[in-house]
């Protein structure tokens, strides 16, 4: 199998752009039977107690139209067990063993029995989640792999046997995601960038407006497109992940 996994990370190595490289990802974890694929990456897990889960990732993933349908798509990991799971642990999370389901707050513990039911009823029953900290010490994210082919008796021998390369080619992936197509995958214009670096330098609007010879107005606007594609609520946060990802060089 080591072939495979070089020639794996030759092909992400080769990818032109955001798109192709998680199309080969996808491609080479299909081969271990993995249907549907969420990678998420967190600046830090400080960010989710100000902010939503789902909103405090950077994400891409193919789920179904019916799962963000059952949950809603700018909330759907909110509440959301082995999700929340990625933020702070290093293990992985075993999606069909219900005896994860330990929650304190019996609000949440009637959420996840929810999901539970609900995740089942799509098709996403049997799969795992990995926190990118198993990967690599201080890559805060995870990914959610749905392997709905797998039947649950034989998930425990599957994972034995293909465990080492799907890890490799997560790592692959998340590494390359945070050298290479993080800037795709953020998707800030080179005018947003120009604000966010501006600010970060300690200009106010009305300086940068200057700076760039555009209006105070455009500059508010870009820096709230840029708060929306960032997935965060004020500049401040905006300028700070921005840094974090590598997005601006101040």
């Amino acid at each position: 199998m080591r072939t495979n996994l070089i020639a794996v990370a030759e092909r992400l190595r080769g990818a032109k752009d955001l798109d192709g490289f998680w199309s080969e990802a996808t491609l080479a974890l299909e081969n271990y039977g993995v249907s549907n694929m969420l990678y998420g990456a967190l600046a830090s897990p400080n960010e989710v107690r100000n902010n939503r889960l789902t909103q405090s990732l950077l994400l891409k993933c193919n789920y179904p139209d019916a799962y963000f349908a059952a949950y809603g798509r700018e909330k759907f990991l909110d509440d959301e067990l082995s999700a929340e799971h990625c933020v702070d642990q290093t293990s992985l999370y075993c999606w069909h063993d219900a005896s994860q389901i330990q929650w304190d707050d019996a609000r949440k513990a009637k959420i996840a029995k929810a999901r539970f039911d609900t995740d089942r009823d799509l098709g996403f029953h049997v799969g795992l989640s990995i926190p990118t900290t198993a990967l690599v010490e201080g890559s805060h994210g995870g990914f959610g792999l749905s392997m709905n082919h797998v039947r649950e008796k034989d998930f425990d021998a599957h994972w034995e046997a293909n465990s080492a390369d799907i890890l490799a080619i997560c790592g692959m992936l998340d590494a390359g995601m945070r050298s290479i197509h993080i800037d795709q995958l953020a998707g800030l214009t080179h005018r947003e960038k120009e604000c966010l670096l501006w600010l970060a330098c300690g200009l106010n609007s009305s300086q940068i407006a200057d700076r760039l010879g555009i209006s105070e107005s455009t500059v508010s606007k870009h820096f709230d497109s840029a708060r929306v594609r960032l997935r965060v609520k004020t500049r401040s946060q905006a300028v700070a992940r921005a840094v974090y990802f590598k997005l601006i060089d101040l």
